[in-house]
Formats: structure tokens, C-alpha cells, sequence
């Protein structure tokens, strides 16, 4: 039941084909790190036959914003799907360096985890 009000969240953003920039104001945890590692967790073959649901750990570098104390590394999730064009969805690989922009959200048994829902939300290191 709750992957299933995730992925009718998910699919209602898209839906509405949104792009926000994101503001510090909007975000539960800002901070700068490095993608050390990306795992996909699950296939969401109800909203199309290539959205996956992912999980990044991501190695702090510096802390703008957070509502509960960061670790030196945190795990965030979000959402790739190829055949979604706008907002585009976020491509994190590891040794990616930049800003990271995230909400807490609720996943399955997972309770206020980090989520990245679009690419503005991600100011890589040029």
C-alpha cells in the first residue's frame, strides 16, 4: 500500500510535468558530497516498463540545511525512468560530485528516507 501512494505521488508529478528548482526553503536536507555508490532496489513496472526506484550513498562533504544530524555518508533515493522526458529524472554515478538537494519521504517499510525527485535538484561540480 504505501509503495503503491509513492508511485501515485511519483506518477502525479510526472503527470503534471513540473520542473521546480529547488530552494533551501522547500528541502529537508541540503549538503555537498560524493556519489560513492548507486544500487537499483526495485523495478516499478506499474508506472512504466522502465522506471526503477534507486538508492545512492553519498559521502558528506559539507552540510547547508538538515532537519536531523547528517552522517559523514548518506543514502538517498530516486526514481530513473528512459522514457520520461520532463522533469527529468535524476543520473547519479559514482564519483559524481555536486550539491544535492532532498525531501524526506516515506518508501515501502521505509520511514523519512531522503528522496531526490528531479535532475534540478542535483547541481553537480562542473
Amino acid at each position: 500500500m504505501r509503495i503503491a501512494l509513492l508511485i501515485f505521488a511519483l506518477t502525479i508529478t510526472q503527470a503534471l510535468a513540473i520542473e521546480m528548482l529547488p530552494s533551501e526553503r522547500m528541502c529537508t536536507a541540503v549538503f555537498k558530497g560524493e556519489v560513492v555508490s548507486v544500487q537499483m532496489v526495485q523495478g516499478l513496472t506499474n508506472r512504466s516498463a522502465t522506471a526503477e526506484l534507486y538508492l545512492a550513498r553519498i559521502k558528506v562533504t559539507s552540510v547547508t540545511k538538515q532537519d536531523i544530524k547528517l552522517g559523514h555518508e548518506v543514502t538517498v533515493y530516486y526514481m530513473e525512468d528512459a522514457s520520461q522526458v520532463c522533469p527529468r529524472c535524476v543520473v547519479l554515478t559514482p564519483g559524481l560530485k555536486g550539491k544535492f538537494y532532498s525531501k524526506r519521504v516515506d518508501i515501502a517499510d521505509k520511514k523519512r528516507v531522503l528522496y531526490i525527485p528531479m535532475a534540478l535538484w542535483v547541481e553537480s561540480d562542473k
